[in-house]
């Protein structure tokens, strides 16, 4: 079965984005389309950023439990860089895709009460602009080290990397804070 019917199929029983007051979770794109469990480096992070008496989704995108394998899947860095174009290109070309795509953040929204904390990295920033317009509901963006195309529609905090190439060369918006290092360092030095 391939990744996007994989996607369409997900049913709301096996969500991971049940009812809580607060919320942080990470949006990225999907390095591996066969599981969807969080680097140990971003667990790392979730730790960190994650206040007392929040609930952290220890999944990414779609944060369903069909996806999740029993460990992370270390993809390689071409493979990962291949997936995440092609989330890219459907994002822009796919209304079924995007439908895919608000369908799931939409839940994120509706299922917390208080208030929610979408953190991206590379190109889930661009899966949530593509969509932002059409989602009810209000989240707290940090976006670091964005890959996005056209207009910056999410009120989102913007951070890059001062050795981060891909995020020069994949997003001409508004920076707001810089640090060091490159593309796959945010989630060591940014808290």
């Amino acid at each position: 079965m391939s990744y996007f019917a994989r996607l369409r199929e997900l049913d709301d029983e096996g969500s991971l984005l049940v009812p809580v007051e607060r919320r942080v979770m990470i949006l990225t794109g999907q390095s591996s389309w066969r599981a969807a469990r969080l680097s140990p480096a971003q667990e790392r992070f979730l730790d960190a950023v994650t206040p007392p008496g929040w609930s952290a989704v220890r999944a990414g995108f779609p944060y369903h439990a069909a996806m999740l394998g029993p460990e992370f899947d270390e993809t390689s860095m071409i493979g990962a860089s291949w997936r995440n174009a092609a989330q890219v290109a459907m994002s822009m070309a796919s209304s079924e895709y995007r439908e895919v795509v608000r369908r799931v953040l939409q839940r994120a929204m509706d299922t917390t009460r208080v208030q929610l904390r979408i953190v991206t990295g590379s190109c889930g920033l661009q899966l949530l602009n593509c969509v932002w317009a059409e989602l009810r509901g209000e989240a707290e963006v940090l976006a670091l080290g964005p890959a996005c195309f056209g207009p910056l529609r999410v009120p989102a905090e913007v951070v890059r990397g001062d050795e981060d190439g891909w995020s020069r060369l994949l997003y001409w918006g508004r920076v707001d804070r810089r640090v060091r290092g490159g593309h796959l360092d945010y989630w060591q030095v940014v808290r």
